[in-house]
């Protein structure tokens, strides 16, 4: 089994104006070997702006021959 966890603050300045859009965005995964040749796979990854949130959830399952 492994597990991951990440966070990534990113501060997006245009030059066309003086806007900026800062995001916090934060990623969790787990993969889990159930068996030699079967993985099973989540993996989540969240954008959270000041106005807007954003989430994606991946699932993943992989048989091996």
């Amino acid at each position: 089994m492994f597990c991951g966890i990440n966070y990534r603050y990113v501060d997006y300045s245009f030059y066309t104006n003086e806007n900026s859009v800062a995001q916090n965005m934060a990623e969790i995964n787990l993969n889990w070997n159930i068996y030699k040749k079967l993985l099973f796979s989540v993996y989540y990854e969240g954008t959270f702006e000041r106005q807007n949130k954003y989430s994606r959830i991946y699932l993943n399952l992989t048989q091996r021959f």
